[in-house]
């Protein structure tokens, strides 16, 4: 199988973006690729940097309470699926 890092289906995924038709797709191809899951961390680990860069940019010179706030809106709440990303 042949993976392609930069198709867009890979961070769509991590994003909680795709349909459930799409998701399930993916995470078959996940479940038989090193290569994908290993795209997928990638992912995963840059777009927490990110979120966790923009969260400190976003918040600074607002107060204790603002800075929750903004911080508690950033996170997705998604329902975790045995680490799936399905909706």
């Amino acid at each position: 199988m042949n993976i392609h890092p930069d198709d867009p289906k890979w961070t769509a995924y991590v994003l909680g973006e795709l349909s459930e038709t799409e998701c399930a797709r993916v995470e078959k191809e996940l479940e038989s690729s090193a290569a994908a899951r290993e795209v997928v961390e990638e992912i995963r680990t840059a777009t927490a940097l990110l979120k966790s860069e923009f969260s400190r940019e976003e918040t600074a010179g607002l107060t204790a309470e603002q800075k929750r706030i903004v911080t508690a809106g950033s996170v997705p709440r998604r329902r975790p699926l045995r680490g799936s990303r399905c909706p």
